[in-house]
């Protein structure tokens, strides 16, 4: 064998051209890194666009009602202006210097909290117009509603990562069919009594009544080892409903407990419960919904008053009448900023739940089309954000937020425009109001706290 340090060297260049011909040849990896930088830039320029938008928004369609009724035609872009700083500066903190593992840890805690504010709201709590929603701190006005909205979200992120594994695991539904029919059957029907009966304390003692036979059903087999997809993955996110459901319903809260709903039947999909259990529950819930809005009276009213508002303005079509008025007479280009017609004391509240009405007046189809495709932009965004999060907590975190708001502004839009009944839900970032304001752009500093530890694709 030849040693020499001129045969060494040869084959050592032998090599490396080798290595240099198969490095040509393979094609490129990507691999997964983890990023750790800046906050996503087109997310929060969406978020203050929308939140600029927004406050000059609540002037607008607010001055006329403010000097009517308080003589000061600035009250409510005042108080915006300084709810949207306050929310601003919340945002930032949490964007820049609470790292979302932290929030993590006060998932039940929060939660908790919700639970017993939406308690003290119907102890001592504040209303208006028949509806007790509010909590009174001295100067602060809090409505827990909106809080419940982010500790669902936040509750059952940090659950679903906990118990993936369990909620994936193999059911034995043909063997205890019955018993699941049987169960299903006693929920539905406390669900339609609930509602039905207009004792509202009444309702729920016959839905806990029915929700206690359900149980009792479930209790002849173990459902633990039998059905461990129904007992991780569908037990858990209907009792928490229930509870907030029964607690908004005596406030009353109706426009709540749909969004609620909304966004835990979200939680359940991107948390991994199974296809089959939630094609189930949307089908009970909608054969329920039916049979109940068929047999009130007071729904079927609701529903003649939703067919034809205009036939029926002194039973409650008077508003979406004037929405609809708003929206039309906005034309293609609107009849210009500050120039509604609407707003003058004809759409009660304007700044509400139907300052988007004003909007289309004032912007025409233009600019409601412009807004709309600002709202897709900022969903879309989100995902990607959720999409690269760094693990599956953070992920579901995200995306539930963004659907939490994407669920609202696709209801609002369906109320404004009369193609659901009014349930009174607030348009995000433009609808006025304190606590919803400052809680939605703290979760915009959750989402934007996540994205600064983002998964990206390297070559």
């Amino acid at each position: 064998m030849n040693n020499s340090p001129e045969a060494s060297k040869a084959a050592k260049e032998k090599d490396e051209k080798i290595k240099r011909v198969q490095k040509r040849a393979l094609p490129k990896r990507k691999m997964i890194v983890q990023k750790v930088g800046g906050i996503d830039r087109p997310f929060l320029i969406c978020v203050i666009l929308l939140l600029c938008m927004g406050t000059v928004m609540v002037f607008s369609a607010s001055y006329p009602y403010a000097k009517e009724n308080f003589g000061d035609s600035y009250r409510f872009a005042k108080m915006q202006i300084i709810f949207a700083i306050a929310g601003v500066f919340v945002m930032s903190l949490v964007a820049k210097f609470i790292d979302y593992h932290f929030i993590r840890r006060f998932s039940t805690t929060v939660m908790g909290v919700g639970l017993v504010l939406l308690v003290l709201v119907i102890l001592v709590g504040s209303g208006a117009k028949g509806a007790t929603r509010w909590l009174q701190i001295g100067p602060i006005t809090i409505q827990p509603s909106e809080i419940m909205k982010f500790a669902v979200v936040l509750f059952f992120a940090d659950y679903a990562d906990k118990y993936s594994g369990e909620m994936s695991k193999p059911d034995k539904v043909r063997e205890n069919l019955q018993t699941l029919i049987f169960a299903v059957l006693f929920l539905a029907v406390g669900a339609i009594v609930l509602f039905a009966v207009s004792n509202r304390i009444l309702g729920i003692v016959l839905f806990i009544i029915f929700a206690s036979l359900a149980i009792v059903t479930l209790c002849r087999i173990d459902v633990r080892k039998e059905l461990p997809g129904i007992y991780y993955g569908v037990f858990p996110y209907i009792a928490i409903l229930i509870i907030i459901g029964i607690l908004l319903y005596l406030q009353p809260h109706l426009s709540g407990l749909v969004i609620i709903a909304a966004i835990i039947f979200c939680m359940m999909v991107i948390g991994g419960t199974k296809i089959k259990y939630l094609v189930t529950g949307v089908v009970t819930g909608v054969v329920a919904v039916l049979i109940l809005a068929l047999s009130m009276s007071h729904s079927s009213g609701r529903l003649a008053v939703w067919r034809n508002p205009f036939d029926h303005l002194l039973e409650g079509g008077w508003q979406p009448a004037q929405s609809l008025y708003a929206i039309g007479s906005g034309g293609l280009t609107g009849v210009g900023f500050g120039n509604s017609r609407q707003k003058h004391l004809y759409l009660p509240e304007p700044q509400n739940d139907y300052i988007l009405s004003i909007w289309c007046e004032e912007m025409g189809f233009i600019g409601a089309l412009f807004l709309i495709c600002v709202f897709i932009f900022f969903i879309y965004r989100g995902i990607v954000i959720g999409l690269r999060a760094p693990d599956r907590f953070s992920s579901m975190l995200v995306i539930g937020i963004i659907m939490h708001v994407g669920l609202q502004v696709i209801l609002n839009i369906a109320v404004v425009t009369n193609t659901l009944p009014s349930t009174g839900i607030s348009l995000p970032f433009f609808s006025y109001g304190g606590t919803s304001l400052i809680i939605l752009l703290a979760e915009m500093g959750v989402v934007m706290s996540v994205s600064r530890m983002s998964q990206i694709e390297k070559t």
